[in-house]
């Protein structure tokens, strides 16, 4: 993937790569703006043909919130020995919030999730958790926005304050739950114990941004 520094779409963009660095028009009299592209070297001019229906990340666009869905036969969180929330057949949530998240999102994300035919009918993926009477255990995990790319040590920089992170993934939770579902929930901050026993093993990852919920691989790979 190439990050630009600006939205373009369906546009002809004449650019640069020289030592790994593309440059391209910029917003102001066509002032140069680099950009890295990893594992280029060889310089050479380049025209970019950007087709409209592939989206272009700039630097300053929200992150997701990423949301693990979990099938599951049961599952259960306890804080110090002691059980807090648990379900049974449904499904368990882990919720990370990072900063640029907003209500949008967790909405999108409790709305999607309400809807998903995840379990089986008369097709493996046939009814939704409404359908088989299933419920719910939300747990907040942080650890969703590790940066992993650079050194060994996790840096969770893009984590969300825990103020802001504690409001949305409990909006996860009150949204589900106006939708019909029966919801548990963690402890926000606490060290826990997940226990589960994944269904199939079937599990899902759930993004959302700007309200919606976002196709998974949104640019084409090379």
């Amino acid at each position: 993937m190439i990050t630009l520094p600006l939205v373009l779409d369906a546009a002809r963009v004449a650019a640069r790569l020289e030592h790994g660095v593309l440059t391209v028009p910029g917003p102001k009299a066509g002032k140069p703006q680099p950009v890295r592209v990893e594992g280029q070297t060889q310089a050479r001019r380049a025209t970019m043909r950007l087709p409209s229906h592939a989206p272009v990340r700039h630097a300053d666009e929200p992150p997701r919130m990423i949301t693990i869905v979990q099938r599951v036969l049961h599952a259960s969180v306890r804080v110090d020995g002691q059980e807090v929330g648990a379900c049974g057949r449904g499904c368990l949530l882990l919720v990370g919030v990072e900063k640029g998240d907003r209500e949008g999102d967790a909405d999108a994300t409790a709305q999607k999730l309400a809807r998903l035919r995840c379990f089986p009918g008369r097709t493996p993926m046939d009814l939704t958790l409404v359908d088989v009477g299933g419920g719910v255990l939300v747990v907040s995990q942080f650890t969703l926005a590790a940066e992993l790319a650079e050194g060994n040590r996790p840096s969770f920089t893009d984590a969300e304050d825990p103020s802001n992170a504690e409001r949305l993934y409990l909006r996860v939770s009150e949204q589900l739950r106006e939708l019909g579902l029966q919801v548990a929930t963690g402890r926000f901050g606490a060290t826990m114990e997940v226990t589960l026993s994944n269904d199939g093993p079937v599990t899902f990852v759930l993004q959302a941004k700007n309200g919606r919920v976002q196709k998974r691989r949104p640019w084409p790979l090379a």
